[in-house]
């Protein structure tokens, strides 16, 4: 065997394995458009960009999740003394590109339905662009891999130091120090506060079920700060900025929803997990904490 080629053994494991993981999201990915149009259908508003917008950002997440799951596969299977070679990256690129074409009919056809439930131009962003993005990710991710496999030159010096990654966050850290630094308020934040400090921790640790259940019992508990009695009557009815309102239409339609799917869903015989796209609402929750913070001010 080259070392700088797979083993067509490998290479056939990949492929039934890649296979077998593609037609899984197939199922998944029918499941979840259909829960969300049964959703927005029950409201009234599947004909709208609402649910365009929504249905969208599903197969946005599902292209990034076939793409960079499939090179998973293959990463997995890689031999522990696999020679870095930029031929072998050619030839893994090929691989999973090949992969995720042959299994894109049904996000071609559940996009072609969204994009077809408002008639009128809208900025969505072509199939192909998602795609794209999508694909850059994925041999991204390919080339850091054998670049951290590459051996490197051999050079006398002091090590730097190890300094860690930031947590990915949710909340902005410094929209949380400005509700910890609100005194002398009618209403107390205590537990405003620690469900945001919550909520960056769950996101930080990908327990994403607890971050939507967490979105909604942060919304449920913010109405009394705009003298609202329910979080869909700030949507609706809030004096403020039209832009306010929209965003927290999109909270009370889009993370409510999101929240109430992994709260009240009881056992089935097949489910499938909220990914870190579903769950972030992180810029309408800013727009909602920022005006938090100007209301009590």
């Amino acid at each position: 065997m080259s070392n700088t080629m797979l083993d067509p053994s490998v290479l056939d494991v990949a492929r039934r394995q890649v296979s077998l993981f593609l037609k899984d999201r197939f199922s998944s990915t029918s499941e979840e458009v259909g829960r969300v149009k049964c959703q927005y259908a029950a409201q009234g508003i599947l004909n709208s960009s609402i649910a365009q917008v929504a249905i969208v950002r599903i197969l946005r997440s599902e292209l990034i999740e076939r793409a960079l799951r499939t090179w998973d596969i293959y990463k997995r299977l890689l031999p522990a003394d696999q020679s870095a070679s930029t031929d072998l990256s050619k030839q893994l690129k090929a691989e999973v590109i090949s992969a995720v074409d042959g299994s894109l009919d049904d996000v071609k056809q559940f996009y072609s339905k969204a994009i077809g439930l408002v008639q009128l131009s809208n900025g969505m962003p072509r199939f192909e662009e998602l795609y794209m993005e999508a694909r850059d990710k994925m041999e991204s991710a390919i080339d850091e891999y054998f670049l951290t496999r590459a051996p490197q030159p051999a050079r006398q010096s002091v090590a730097a130091p190890l300094i860690p990654e930031p947590h990915p966050t949710l909340i902005d850290a410094e929209r949380l120090q400005q509700l910890k630094a609100l005194t002398a308020t009618k209403l107390d934040l205590t537990r405003l506060v620690a469900l945001c400090e919550e909520l960056n921790k769950c996101y930080a640790q990908n327990c994403f079920m607890a971050v939507a259940a967490l979105t909604r019992a942060l919304l449920d508990h913010v109405p009394p700060v705009f003298g609202c009695a329910s979080f869909k009557e700030v949507a609706n009815h809030y004096k403020g900025a039209k832009s306010f309102r929209e965003s927290m239409q999109h909270l009370d339609n889009s993370a409510r929803k999101v929240g109430d799917a992994h709260l009240h869903v009881q056992m089935r015989s097949k489910e499938i997990l909220p990914t870190q796209t579903q769950v972030n609402f992180s810029n309408d929750l800013d727009v909602l904490l920022g005006e938090v913070v100007r209301v009590l001010s």
